[in-house]
């Protein structure tokens, strides 16, 4: 009989090990304050619960054997253990690590992005991450350790921004939003041209005249708003603001000819070669008269205006040494000739 009730019994533990009839209770904590958490999500061999207020969740009708389960929990690190039945009902205990980290998405552009902006993320204290904007969606920072930083956003003819966020948790288990949208810069390229001046009518920026028939090189020391060609060829500007650049399209220019175009004026000028002062003679037609000294790139070096003069001096001492071109203009005509500072 003992026989017969022993296989009996051993009957009903093989049913339970086979029917699942064992309890698995999960307790999760907070790893410093050691208190319990609620809500937190459990999954379990393809169940899933969340705790109570006590900190527990029960999984039922488990089989032993060794099981993985994972805990999900807003402002924590997602945590993974391993529980063991063993012909008996469990609790098993685990602990949750606050988070001290978050990811911050940046999208740049509206509605789309714009692609290869350079944002940059920085605090005080030496943290620094860059990245390249290129993702539809937007593109993020991991594991940011909370703090308030500072970003600024680059992109090429676009203004520049600069801002600042503070990295935190979020409830909903989502990282921290940067949403800019940068202005562009919008560049005139366009160049007036009389005689033998180009201008470029983008005023206040920075400018470099190109010679377009030698590869667009630079010219050297042709670096303001107006250039003056003192030789035929074919020039263009290239206009720079900020992290934006334009060219303007290339110019033919004949310089022959044009200065003594209208031969009315007459002028003398001396002495030449001229060490400090330069003396200018003008023979009839009063009205306003514009005095220029140019290097031999076409540079505007001097300008200086005069009204019903005769006799007009210029102080160039200060000038350095070296060849010159003088022109001299009015209502009635044009004036040039090579001038020699000593």
């Amino acid at each position: 009989m003992k026989k017969f009730y022993s296989s009996i019994a051993f009957m009903f533990l093989l049913l339970a090990n086979v029917y699942g009839q064992f309890d698995a209770t999960i307790t999760i904590s907070d790893e410093v304050s050691t208190l319990p958490l609620e809500n937190v999500d459990v999954f379990l061999d393809g169940q899933a619960g969340y705790t109570n207020a006590s900190g527990q969740v029960t999984f039922t009708n488990l089989n032993d054997g060794t099981y993985q389960y994972s805990f999900v929990f807003d402002c924590y690190e997602t945590g993974s253990e391993s529980l063991t039945i063993a012909g008996a009902n469990l609790a098993e205990s685990a602990v949750m690590t606050p988070a001290t980290t978050n990811s911050v998405f940046f999208f740049v552009g509206s509605p789309l992005t714009l692609p290869g902006a350079t944002v940059s993320l920085f605090d005080a204290e030496g943290y620094l991450e860059t990245l390249t904007t290129g993702n539809f969606l937007g593109d993020i920072f991991e594991n940011v350790p909370f703090g308030d930083y500072n970003y600024t956003i680059e992109l090429d003819c676009y203004e520049t921004i600069s801002g600042s966020v503070t990295v935190a948790c979020i409830g909903g288990g989502q990282g921290v939003v940067v949403a800019e949208n940068p202005v562009q810069i919008i560049l005139d390229n366009s160049v007036t041209v009389v005689a033998n001046t180009l201008t470029a009518n983008e005023a206040g920026l920075s400018y470099q005249w190109v010679d377009c028939e030698n590869g667009n090189a630079e010219i050297e020391g042709a670096t303001g708003q107006s250039f003056t060609a003192v030789e035929d060829g074919s020039y263009a500007v290239v206009i720079s603001s900020e992290n934006c650049s334009t060219t303007s399209e290339c110019f033919s220019i004949i310089v022959t000819g044009i200065f003594d175009a209208t031969p009315a004026i007459d002028v003398s000028v001396y002495p030449n070669p001229f060490v400090a002062n330069l003396n200018i003679r003008l023979t009839g037609h009063g009205g306003k008269t514009f005095v220029e000294i140019m290097s031999i790139t076409g540079q505007l070096i001097i300008q200086e205006n005069f009204t019903n003069s005769e006799f007009m001096t210029l102080n160039v001492s200060d000038l350095a040494s070296g060849n010159y071109l003088l022109r001299v203009r009015n209502d009635f005509g044009q004036y040039s000739a090579p001038i020699i500072k000593q």
